[in-house]
C-alpha cells in the first residue's frame, strides 16, 4: 500500500439494499394421500446456464477471472471504495467464496470465505485485517443474497437484508493495492496460499462446493457461467437440497479399510425411486462376514453374518412400493454382538438374533461401499448389486474404532462414477 488514511471522520457510508431473491427453497414432492401404486418418478431438476457451481473435492478447484487492463473488473489497481454484492447456494460448512490480493506477498487482499457454515468478508491494507463473521449459518441449501461494502477502513456485510456486520480495520493505510492478476471464486489453483487471509488449518480445506449468481462489482456483472479459466466446475442444478445424490451409477467408496467389530450402528435418511438398490455394503474378502443395507424388491433388509450365518431383518410398508414413493424414510440400525434392532420412520423396532451367540463380531479390515458396489463386486448371495437412484442425508456410523460419526461425503470417501455430494437434485 502507497496511500496513509486521511483524517477524516468515519465513512456513513451504508450497503445498498437489494431485496432478497424470489427463489423459493426446494421442495419434495407431495405426500400422498393413500398408499402409493407404483414408485415414485425420479425428476432431476436441469441445469441453469446462469449459474455455475465449484463442485469437486479437489482442494484447486476455482473459477479465475482475469485483469482486463488496469482494472480486474471495475476494482482499481489502487481502491479505497468497494461495493459487491452476489448471491450464494450451498450445503458446504468450509471454503473460499472470493479471493483477489496484491501478488506475491498477499499483504493487501479482500476476500470471503465459508467457515463453519458462516459467513467471513475481510479485507487488509496492509496494517492488519478486518473481519466480519455472521451470527448465522447459511450453509442450508437455500439461495442467500450478499452485500459488501469497503470504504477506506470501513467494512460491511448485509446478509439477505436482514443481517448486517460492520467495523473498520486498524492502522492508517486506506487503500488496497490489488496487482494479483486474477480474481478468483471457489478456491485458489494449486500452489496459491493466502497466508494472511487464511490460518494453516483453513487452507488445507477443500474448494467450495455452491452455486453462485448475480456477482456484481462496483456495477459489473461477472458471466458466472463463463469465467475466464476454470478447474472442476459445472453448471448448476435449478434447485438442490441438502444431502447427496445417487444417479444410479455411481457410488461412495466411504473407507477403503474398515472395521464394524462386535458392536455396529448406522443412521441414514434415505428417498428412493426403485424397489431394489443397495444402501450400505461391506463384505470381508476372505470369510463369510458381511452388513448390508438395501432394498429388495420394495422391502428395506439389513443383513449381518459374524461368521457361521446371516441374520435378517425386514422391514415392509403398506405397499411393496412404500419405501420408492420419493419421500424422506429415517432408519436406525444397532448390533450388539449378535442381535441388531432395526427401526424405520421412528416405528417399532425389528429385532434379529444370531444362532451363534458366542461369535460376536464382523470381522475383517475391507472397503465400506455407500449407495452402490462396484461392477465387479458380487454380493455375499451371489447377486450384483443395484447402484442407488435417490437421496440420503444424515449419515452417521457407530463402532469401537471410530466412535460416533456424522459422514459428510464431500470431505470422507472415493467417488465413484456420478453422484453428487453438494446436494441432491431429485
Amino acid at each position: 500500500p502507497t496511500t496513509t488514511a486521511p483524517t477524516t471522520a468515519a465513512p456513513t457510508t451504508t450497503a445498498p439494499t437489494t431485496a432478497a431473491p424470489t427463489t423459493t427453497a426446494p421442495t419434495t414432492s407431495p405426500v400422498p394421500t393413500g398408499p402409493p401404486t407404483s414408485c415414485a418418478v425420479a425428476n432431476p431438476a436441469g441445469l441453469d446456464p446462469s449459474m455455475s457451481i465449484v463442485r469437486t473435492n479437489s482442494s484447486t478447484a476455482y473459477m479465475e477471472y482475469l485483469r482486463t487492463g488496469s482494472r480486474v473488473y471495475n476494482i482499481p489497481l489502487y481502491s479505497s471504495l468497494l461495493m459487491m454484492s452476489l448471491e450464494i447456494r450451498t450445503v458446504s460448512a468450509e471454503g473460499i467464496i472470493f479471493y483477489i490480493s496484491d501478488g506475491i506477498e498477499q499483504t493487501d487482499f479482500i476476500g470471503m470465505q465459508m467457515s463453519q457454515g458462516r459467513l467471513m468478508f475481510a479485507f487488509d491494507a496492509g496494517h492488519g485485517a478486518l473481519t466480519l463473521t455472521s451470527t448465522k449459518k447459511y450453509n442450508d441449501g437455500k439461495w442467500h443474497r450478499i452485500n459488501l461494502l469497503r470504504n477506506a477502513r470501513f467494512g460491511q456485510m448485509e446478509i439477505d437484508s436482514s443481517e448486517v456486520l460492520s467495523g473498520s480495520s486498524p492502522g492508517s493505510f486506506v487503500g488496497l493495492s490489488l496487482r494479483r492478476e486474477s480474481l478468483y471464486i471457489g478456491g485458489l489453483p494449486a500452489g496459491m496460499e493466502p497466508v494472511r487471509f487464511l490460518t494453516d488449518t483453513e487452507r488445507s480445506r477443500p474448494s467450495l462446493q455452491a452455486c453462485f449468481r448475480n456477482f456484481v462489482i462496483n456495477n459489473f456483472q461477472l458471466n458466472v457461467a463463463q469465467p475466464d479459466a476454470s478447474a472442476g466446475t459445472s453448471r448448476c442444478y435449478s434447485r438442490l437440497e441438502p444431502g447427496a445424490g445417487f444417479t444410479g451409477a455411481g457410488h461412495v467408496l466411504l473407507y477403503q479399510s474398515y472395521t464394524p467389530g462386535v458392536n455396529f450402528g448406522i443412521e441414514l435418511e434415505f428417498r428412493s425411486f426403485q424397489q431394489t438398490a443397495m444402501l450400505v455394503y461391506y463384505r470381508q474378502k476372505l470369510a463369510p462376514d458381511h452388513i448390508e443395507l438395501e432394498l429388495r424388491n420394495g422391502v428395506l433388509e439389513f443383513t449381518f453374518n459374524n461368521g457361521p450365518d446371516s441374520v435378517i431383518l425386514e422391514h415392509s410398508g403398506s405397499t411393496n412400493f412404500s419405501l420408492c414413493d420419493g419421500q424422506w424414510h429415517h432408519v436406525y440400525i444397532s448390533k450388539t454382538g449378535g442381535q441388531a434392532n432395526m427401526t424405520v420412520d421412528r416405528q417399532t423396532s425389528v429385532i434379529g438374533l444370531s444362532r451363534y451367540p458366542t461369535l460376536r463380531a464382523v470381522n475383517g479390515n475391507d472397503p465400506l461401499y455407500i449407495g452402490g458396489v462396484p461392477s465387479t463386486l458380487e454380493k455375499a448371495d451371489g447377486l450384483p448389486a443395484m447402484d442407488f437412484v435417490g437421496c440420503l442425508r444424515g449419515v452417521t456410523l457407530e463402532n469401537s474404532e471410530i466412535g460416533r460419526r456424522p459422514i459428510d461425503f464431500q470431505t470422507t470417501g472415493q467417488v465413484v462414477g456420478n453422484v453428487q455430494t453438494n446436494g441432491c437434485n431429485f
